[in-house]
């Protein structure tokens, strides 16, 4: 089996991208605590890899920032719209200052049986 996860690349993250995850994804695990989860649960790891952050860039917010600049100017007058943005703008932002400190994880297992 093949799994994918956002994850705390180390401890300890610093307060301003731990307080945004807290708000967005609670619950997120440090690589270690989801390898524990892995065995809890009955399968061990065959391996694992982190998501290199050009596929970030290139799948995802590239596309994601030249849209949101669109949208901008289509939802200039709507707060609430803007408000949106913005919220997406800083999780951009965040990963561009802090990308060492978290990112997606693979994680392939099988069945400790298996």
């Amino acid at each position: 089996m093949a799994v994918t996860e956002i994850c705390w690349l180390h401890p300890e993250p610093p307060g301003e991208v731990q307080a945004f995850w807290a708000a967005n994804c609670p619950g997120m695990r440090t690589v270690e605590e989801n390898l524990e989860i892995v065995q809890a649960a009955g399968y061990r790891k065959v391996g694992h890899f982190v998501l290199p952050s050009s596929a970030w860039w290139e799948g995802y917010y590239t596309p994601q920032e030249a849209r949101i600049a669109i949208l901008r100017d289509k939802y200039r007058d709507d707060v609430e719209a803007i408000q949106l943005l913005d919220e997406s703008q800083l999780e951009i932002d965040l990963y561009w200052k802090y990308s060492d400190w978290y990112g997606y994880v693979f994680y392939i297992m099988q069945t400790a049986a298996a």
